[in-house]
């Protein structure tokens, strides 16, 4: 559908009922510099959906049914800074889930239902300095219970290569 348009820069798909994205329906669109897929029906985002997108900046899935995204999705958009992926319903963060890129600076995660975060999720994100968190329940529900150091028996170490994260009631500083 999209193949070889060499100038199309923006695709806005916002508001559009779509429950699939078939697997290289961007392929090769070496100019896409923003992609808006907002407010639509997804309920999973497979592996190799977004391959071949050199010129991708910024990835909206905002205000879907996310609950699953497959390891190594995002592989490969080494230009990506900016992944919003706010009110979805992601229920955990897996250690692939971000894997391959490397100038992501944003991740939006506000208002998901997050209730695990594996270890190491973050720590090949080199580039990121802002995890947008707020309603991020496992942190929320515990943040007044336990210590500083620990949220919920999660070690700073499991945000490793964050600068900060923030959320509406915490902010965690970490080193």
């Amino acid at each position: 559908m999209f193949r070889n348009n060499q100038e199309l820069r923006e695709l806005y798909l916002g508001f559009n009922k779509i429950a699939t994205i078939q697997q290289g329906i961007f392929q090769d669109l070496p100019a896409l510099y923003r992609l808006y897929i907002n407010n639509n029906q997804l309920t999973s985002v497979q592996q190799r959906t977004f391959e071949n997108l050199p010129a991708l900046y910024e990835l909206q899935l905002r205000v879907n049914s996310i609950s699953v995204i497959e390891d190594n999705t995002f592989m490969n958009l080494t230009g990506l800074v900016g992944l919003l992926l706010d009110y979805n319903r992601i229920t955990a963060i897996q250690r692939g889930m971000f894997r391959g890129l490397p100038a992501l600076r944003t991740i939006w995660l506000n208002s998901n239902q997050i209730t695990t975060i594996k270890p190491g999720t973050f720590a090949d994100l080199p580039a990121l300095s802002n995890l947008y968190v707020k309603s991020f329940t496992i942190l929320y529900s515990q943040a007044k219970k336990t210590s500083k150091h620990f949220i919920n028996g999660m070690s700073p170490k499991r945000f490793s290569g964050i600068t900060f994260i923030r959320n509406e009631y915490l902010l965690l500083q970490v080193s």
